[in-house]
């Protein structure tokens, strides 16, 4: 089509001058041109005027961009661990270096974990849905007596191992924890804080083996950094390269498949539950979670959608799939959940 002539012309003309005048990476490079792509999105748009578009142009338009940076951010965040991990690969970095890098790459393995769910998140926010924001666990381990009530900790078990390297102690230690606790007035017990403290118990798993036990690479060696450095290029070469289709799509993308899909109210009124309308398909919306997922594509534009959700899905089950476990061991603490109260004496 003529239009989609002019917008590859117009991209690449302007790419050539934008580098020209600015060394850019290859990343920057791309959000430019998906810049160019989706600003005369509505133009390419427009020759569906007339047709009846769920959710109008301006979303189709609105979902182009969320997909464009949300790509754009996770290959970004899979080049900061790549870089993380080749520091971390050299000799002469002293242990205290190697925990701030260890600290940094959980942090990051975290952004990729929630990558789907904020990509769905944004979708649903553009089609009129009122969303939840995911709470930050990171710094709350597990309350033994009070399943649905974590305890809040200042430090991760990370920060914990970072605070000793500054005191000059070992970082590589088995915790305990010491819990300060108060009596309710309906007699029960309610943890208020508390103190980590270091224990030598062989079958208490020291900070390292905490580590070792999860899917991250450990930067806290040169040796096990090199082991890693593969397992992230792999991922990071799949994320580039469909970042460079998700561009060429954007490029040549017209939106005339855009009507006559399937609608949620072509669907039996028992498969509507939980359900909704967006430009690029069905959301279905968890009711238990309230997190949401594209579950019926209707679209080209759509069906990309779930192709970047499914990346994001398939690199984080390799190298986020676990985090570091929080939970320690309670030092002398194994009260009964309610106390009985008498007149003159305490019940347990």
């Amino acid at each position: 089509m003529q239009i989609q002539s002019l917008t590859n012309y117009t991209a690449n003309i302007l790419s050539k001058k934008y580098n020209a005048q600015n060394p850019i990476t290859q990343t920057n490079k791309n959000d430019f041109q998906d810049s160019v792509s989706i600003s005369e999105l509505g133009q390419r748009l427009s020759i569906n005027k007339g047709r009846k578009i769920s959710g109008g142009t301006s979303d189709i338009k609105e979902a182009a961009s969320l997909m464009s940076k949300t790509l754009s951010g996770f290959e970004k965040t899979l080049e900061e661990m790549n870089e993380l991990t080749k520091k971390a690969s050299k000799n002469n970095l002293t242990a205290l270096e190697r925990i701030d890098m260890q600290i940094k790459f959980e942090e990051l393995r975290e952004n990729l974990a929630g990558a789907s769910t904020k990509l769905n998140e944004g979708l649903a926010k553009i089609s009129g849905q009122k969303t939840k924001s995911l709470s930050d666990t990171s710094h709350e381990i597990e309350n033994p007596f009070e399943s649905d009530n974590p305890i809040k900790i200042e430090r991760t078990l990370l920060e914990r191992a970072r605070d000793r390297l500054m005191k000059g102690e070992d970082w590589n230690v088995a915790e305990i924890f010491n819990p300060k606790y108060e009596i309710s007035d309906d007699g029960h017990y309610k943890i208020t804080g508390g103190t980590f403290e270091k224990i030598d118990d062989s079958e208490e798993p020291t900070v390292l083996e905490k580590i070792n036990a999860t899917d991250t690479v450990n930067l806290m060696s040169s040796v096990t950094a090199k082991r890693g450095l593969e397992r992230i290029e792999n991922e990071l070469n799949d994320v580039k390269h469909l970042r460079d289709r998700f561009s060429s799509f954007l490029m040549d993308y017209d939106g005339e498949d855009l009507d006559g899909q399937l609608q949620l109210s072509d669907l039996p009124a028992e498969d509507q539950i939980n359900k909704f309308q967006t430009a690029l398909g069905i959301m279905l919306k968890d009711p238990d979670t309230e997190t949401f997922k594209l579950v019926q594509p209707i679209n080209r534009m759509g069906y990309m959608f779930t192709k970047i959700e499914s990346m994001f899905e398939k690199v984080s089950s390799k190298l986020a799939g676990s985090m570091i476990s929080e939970n320690i061991t309670f030092q002398n603490f194994s009260p009964s959940l309610k106390i009985e109260f008498d007149e003159n004496n305490i019940i347990l």
